[in-house]
Formats: structure tokens, C-alpha cells, sequence
């Protein structure tokens, strides 16, 4: 919730406005509780199962993945704004809800972006529904391996 409360898109709230919010809570019942939550809490994500994803990921103890920024080529050309990406391992992560499947538009959109991707050397990994019923356990494994890799540029 907190991550769609600091939605620009759709709240025009800031990070900053939720920790004013939080300061101001303190000796109300469940104020430690909304702390801890905080400290979680990021902008970019654009729906819940992103945060979910993103926190599955760093709960399980890889770095925090940068959420849905513009990549580009050397040259500066578009390639995409992914839902979470490793920059440094050149590893782009998308979550696909069911929609990526049964629309046809988006489907097609997902398949050109991935090849701009991994035409220039990005590696792309992609989750599904099935695996947040697994608590990303596969993924966080494949993430984690991926991450290690040496790969050439």
C-alpha cells in the first residue's frame, strides 16, 4: 500500500509526504508498526505484485533493484522502462500479470521490448503469477545466480 501511496501518477504524494505522515503518528496504536513498513516503502512501483516481487527480492537478500527507469543504449537510445532492473548486470526483471498473455497488443509490445533488450546484451527475466504463488522462490534463485554471473558487454 505504501509504495502505491507514494505513486506520483496516481497520488502526487512524495516519499517524503508519507514520512511526515509517519513522524506524526508517533504514540498512535499501530506507529511501530507503520514505521517498519515504511522503511520498505519505494517510489516506481506501479502495482502490487512489483512490491511484491521487489520485496520478495530483497527479503531474500540481493540489493535493491532499481523500479521502472528509462534504459538506454550507449548511443542513447530508447530500449525501455522495465519494472525492475540491475543496471551494472545488465538484467532487466518483468513481472507479467495475465494480461501480458491475453492481450494481444501487449503481448507484442513485450516481445519487441525484450528483444531491444537482449539485442544489445541484457539479459531478461520474466515473472509470472505462477511464481508469486511460490513466493518467488525459483525466481529469487535465478535472479540471485544471474546476478553473480560474469557476462561480457
Amino acid at each position: 500500500m505504501g509504495d502505491a501511496l507514494v505513486d506520483p501518477h496516481r497520488s502526487g504524494l512524495t516519499r517524503d509526504d508519507l514520512a511526515l505522515a509517519c513522524r506524526q503518528a508517533v504514540g498512535r496504536r499501530g506507529c511501530v508498526n507503520l514505521r517498519r513498513a515504511f522503511a520498505e516503502v519505494r517510489e516506481g512501483s506501479r502495482s502490487p505484485a512489483e512490491t511484491d516481487l521487489r520485496l520478495a527480492i530483497t527479503r531474500g537478500g540481493l540489493p535493491m533493484p532499481f523500479l521502472n527507469v528509462d534504459v538506454h543504449t550507449a548511443r542513447g537510445r530508447f530500449l525501455g522502462q522495465p519494472d525492475l532492473t540491475y543496471g551494472l548486470a545488465r538484467l532487466v526483471i518483468e513481472y507479467e500479470g495475465d494480461h501480458h498473455r491475453t492481450d494481444v497488443a501487449t503481448f507484442r509490445s513485450d516481445i519487441e521490448r525484450r528483444e531491444r533488450f537482449e539485442d544489445e546484451g541484457w539479459r531478461v527475466l520474466r515473472v509470472t503469477g505462477g511464481d508469486a504463488r511460490q513466493r518467488f522462490v525459483r525466481a529469487i534463485e535465478r535472479i540471485g545466480r544471474l546476478l553473480c554471473e560474469r557476462r561480457p558487454r
